[in-house]
C-alpha cells in the first residue's frame, strides 16, 4: 500500500525502534520559512493595513483587507482583486488634505443585508460596500461610529426571527484629551430600509456610561450570546470585559470584567475562542510572550462569582467590585439582607433585564482567574493566536512580533492542559502582527496580518520528517503531531 504505513505492520516495529532509537528530537525545531510560505500580499505603496476578514458571504471566498484610506479585495490566493479608495470625494470633513481615513471596522453583514461594512475616517462614519466587488453602494450612512481613538468591534446575528444584526462598537478613550467625554462601548443595529437612495441605516441602540478616564480596547470576541473585550485600563491590562447580545435593558449595564492571569506575563494582547469553549490568551511582559488556555465554563463562572458580589455579602464564592473606571455609575452594594442568591443571579441576570438595575450595573472581579500555560519565552510582544483542529488534536498558532522580528510559534495542545511547543518559523515580514487572523481548516492554511503584509502559510510539512525517530519521539518530544508515523500518508 504505497506512501502508507499501517498501525498492524508496525506494532511489532515499535519495539525495535524504541531500543534502538539513537536520534530523537526534544523540544522544538527551527521550520523553514520556505516550507511553508504559499503566498504574499504587499502594497508597494507602502500602504499601512488595518484590518482583515475572510468570508464566503457572498457566494465566493474572498479576503477583504482594510488600509490607510484603501480598501482591497484578494482571492485565497492573496491575488489583487479589486482596490478601492474610502477617501469621499467631498472631503468637507477634513481641512487636511493629506487626512488619513484609516480602517477602524471591517464586518460582513449576513443576509438579507449581505454587504460589507467599513468604518473610518476623521469623521468615524461608515461606509456600506458591495461584497463581490467593494464599490460603493451608496454613500456614508447616518451616523458615526468610531471617533479617532483605536476602535474594536464585533458583528452579532440574534438567532429571533426576523433576524437582527447589531454591531458592537468598543473605542479607546484618552484622558489627555480634556472635556472629551465618550461612551467607550455602544451597541448599533444595522438596519434594512425601503428606502432605494439609502437602503440601509445603522442606528445607536444601547451605550455604557460616558467616561473620560484612560481605556483602551484591544480585541472584540464573539461566542454565542457573549461579545469579549480585551480591555486595557490604568495600571490593570488583564480585563476581560463581556456583553450579552439578548440584553433587554435600555442601558448596557450588565456589562462586567473579570481578570485573566498567565504567570508573570501581565499584558493581554490577543486571544480566540476554538469549537471545543477553550480560550486562548497571549499575554506579554513587553519583550516576550505567553500562551494561556481557559474552559469557558470557569470565565463564566467567574462573571458570574463578580456579578453576585455586587448583591450578595455572605456569600463567599461571590466577590464582585465596581469597574474603576465607571466607578461614579456603577451599583455595587452587596447586602446581606437579599431575597437574590448566586444561581437567581446566574440564571437571571447575566444579560440584564428592567429589574437589574436594582441589582447591580458595570461589575468587576476582585481576583484574577490563573491560566493554564501552554508556551512562554516566545519572541516579541505583539501577538495574534488562532487554533487548527483535526479530529482530537489541537494545535495553536501563536504569532508575534517585536521590532526586529516576526515568529510563529505551533504549540500541540494536551487534553491535560498542557502544552508543547514543537516548532518555530521565523517569518521574515515587513510590520507588526495584528490580531486578524484565519485559518481554514481543511486546507490546514493560515492567513496572518502584518502593518504591511497579508501572509498565507502551509501549517503542515510532514516531509521534513526523515525516520521514526523524528516524527514520534520520545515523552511527547516528537514531531509535528499531524505527521503521525504509524499512518504515514505522502502530502
Amino acid at each position: 500500500m504505497a506512501g502508507e504505513l499501517k498501525w498492524r505492520y508496525c506494532s511489532s516495529v515499535l519495539v525495535i525502534v524504541m531500543v534502538l532509537l539513537v536520534k530523537c528530537i526534544y523540544g522544538s525545531r527551527d521550520g523553514q520559512l520556505s516550507a511553508y510560505l504559499r503566498e504574499v500580499f504587499l502594497d508597494e505603496s507602502g500602504i499601512a493595513l488595518n484590518q482583515m476578514v475572510v468570508s464566503n458571504e457572498s457566494g465566493t471566498d474572498y479576503v477583504y483587507i482594510g488600509g490607510v484610506s484603501t480598501l482591497y479585495q484578494l482571492d485565497l490566493n492573496l491575488a489583487l482583486l479589486q482596490q478601492e479608495s474610502t477617501v469621499p470625494s467631498d472631503q468637507t470633513s477634513c481641512e487636511n488634505t493629506e487626512c488619513l481615513y484609516e480602517t477602524k471596522i471591517l464586518e460582513v453583514a449576513p443576509a438579507p443585508i449581505g454587504k460589507l461594512v467599513q468604518c473610518g475616517g476623521p469623521e468615524g462614519k461608515c461606509e456600506i460596500r458591495n461584497l463581490m466587488t467593494i464599490a460603493r453602494e451608496f454613500g456614508y450612512v447616518n451616523i458615526s461610529l468610531v471617533n479617532e481613538g483605536m476602535s474594536v468591534a464585533v458583528l452579532e446575528i440574534t438567532e429571533s426571527q426576523p433576524l437582527e444584526i447589531f454591531i458592537y462598537v468598543a473605542t479607546s478613550i484618552d484622558s489627555n484629551n480634556p472635556g472629551r467625554v465618550h461612551s467607550p462601548i455602544t451597541q448599533f443595529e444595522v438596519i434594512q430600509q425601503l428606502n432605494i437612495l439609502v437602503p440601509i441605516r445603522i442606528e445607536n441602540i444601547r451605550e455604557i456610561a460616558a467616561i473620560d478616564s484612560t481605556v483602551e480596547y484591544i480585541q472584540a470576541i464573539p461566542w454565542t450570546i457573549y461579545n469579549f473585550f480585551i480591555v486595557h485600563s490604568g495600571s490593570e491590562h488583564r480585563r476581560l470585559g463581556r456583553l450579552c447580545s439578548e440584553n433587554l435593558q435600555d442601558g448596557l449595564n450588565a456589562y462586567s470584567e473579570i481578570i485573566l492571569s498567565c504567570q508573570s506575563y501581565s499584558i493581554l494582547q490577543s486571544a480566540y475562542i476554538d469549537s471545543n469553549d477553550v480560550l486562548y490568551g497571549v499575554f506579554t511582559d513587553g519583550t516576550h510572550s505567553a500562551l494561556c488556555s481557559y474552559a469557558m465554563t470557569d470565565i463564566q463562572e467567574r462573571f458570574v462569582d463578580t456579578t453576585c458580589g455586587c448583591v450578595i455579602s455572605d456569600d463567599p464564592s461571590c466577590s464582585g467590585t465596581a469597574i474603576s473606571y465607571l466607578t461614579t455609575d456603577a451599583i455595587c452594594s452587596p447586602s446581606p439582607n437579599t431575597n437574590q442568591s448566586r444561581e437567581s443571579i446566574e440564571a437571571n441576570y447575566q444579560c440584564g433585564d428592567d429589574e437589574q438595575m436594582l441589582l447591580f450595573s458595570y461589575a468587576q472581579a476582585t481576583s484574577s482567574l490563573e491560566g493554564n500555560l501552554l508556551g512562554e519565552a516566545l519572541p516579541g510582544e505583539d501577538s495574534s493566536i488562532i487554533t487548527l483542529q483535526k479530529e482530537n488534536t489541537t494545535v495553536a498558532l501563536v504569532t508575534t512580533s517585536s521590532t526586529s522580528n516576526t515568529t510563529l510559534s505551533k504549540i500541540h495542545v494536551f487534553p491535560d492542559h498542557t502544552g508543547r511547543l514543537y516548532e518555530t518559523v521565523n517569518l521574515e515580514v515587513i510590520g507588526s502582527v495584528l490580531t486578524d487572523v484565519y485559518i481554514n481548516q481543511e486546507t490546514e492554511e493560515l492567513f496572518t496580518l502584518t502593518t504591511k503584509e497579508v501572509l498565507k502559510l502551509a501549517v503542515v510539512n510532514c516531509s521534513q520528517y526523515k525516520t521514526f525517530a523524528g516524527c514520534i519521539g520520545l515523552n511527547h518530544d516528537g514531531g509535528d503531531p499531524f505527521c503521525g508515523w504509524c499512518t504515514l500518508e505522502q502530502r
